[in-house]
């Protein structure tokens, strides 16, 4: 079994929506362990948050808010969360998709996105499961 992932981040500002990011994203080592205790339902293990960091640093995380399975023979399940406009004020190069048991599932690095005390962001973040012989 393997997983893809991709993720989508949306600014939204003034009612005006914005995607800044669009992309698929690398799993850490450590998702194949996160998954483990999952299938034994182990719920300290689920993923429940985003972390977006700068410099290595955690700015905010927030909570998963709306989970979507979509279509079954489509193996896939999309989970969102939204930073709100008081979650914090900056430009983060980092995001982590996050497990509070589990740690670090997923990560896209290498951005530079600003949000500051007007804007909302909305994270999407879909894995796949792709069947391997």
């Amino acid at each position: 079994m393997e997983i893809k992932g991709h993720l989508q981040i949306v600014k939204t500002k003034g009612g005006e929506k914005e995607v800044v990011y669009d992309d698929h994203n690398a799993l850490v080592t450590n998702y194949k362990n996160i998954i483990r205790h999952c299938i034994a339902g182990d719920a300290t293990h689920f993923l429940d948050k985003i972390r977006v960091l700068k410099l290595g640093a955690d700015l905010a995380n927030t909570s998963i808010n709306q989970v979507e399975y979509i279509a079954l023979t489509d193996n896939e399940v999309k989970l969102v969360a939204t930073f709100d406009e008081t979650s914090f004020n900056d430009t983060f190069d980092e995001i982590y998709l996050y497990s509070a048991g589990g740690g670090d599932f997923s990560k896209v690095t290498g951005l530079s996105i600003n949000k500051d005390n007007q804007t909302q962001l909305t994270i999407s973040w879909t894995l796949k499961i792709i069947n391997q012989p």
